[in-house]
């Protein structure tokens, strides 16, 4: 019926940072709530799926003098060949990384 009518998709609400900024603050302070906030504002400012996202790569990362960072996709959706593309990360969110580096002692960046 739907093939033949026609449907509209029903299409998600959007996150804003006002959003995010509550399900930050709605995290506790263990290991796990780092990562959490680490993955929420990484995807956030990157705008990466969750496929991307979990294949990032701590050697990939690449932090500046202000805070900023870039990291690396390797692959996604839209890059089956597998170029790459760099991804910037804002400020907050490298903040928020940095936090979840140093409180998991991550220090390899062969990871």
């Amino acid at each position: 019926m739907h093939r033949e009518r026609g449907r509209a998709q029903a299409q998600a609400a959007p996150i804003n940072d006002v959003l995010v900024a509550r399900m930050l603050a709605a995290t506790g302070d263990t290991l796990r709530h780092h990562r959490n906030r680490a993955l929420l504002a990484v995807a956030y400012s990157t705008l990466c799926r969750r496929s991307e996202l979990v294949a990032l790569r701590y050697a990939d990362l690449q932090v500046d003098a202000e805070g900023f960072g870039t990291i690396i996709i390797r692959r996604s959706k839209t890059d089956q060949e597998g170029l790459g593309d760099v991804a910037p990360i804002a400020a907050d969110a490298m903040r928020h990384l940095a936090g979840w580096i140093q409180a998991a002692g991550v220090t390899d960046r062969a990871c």
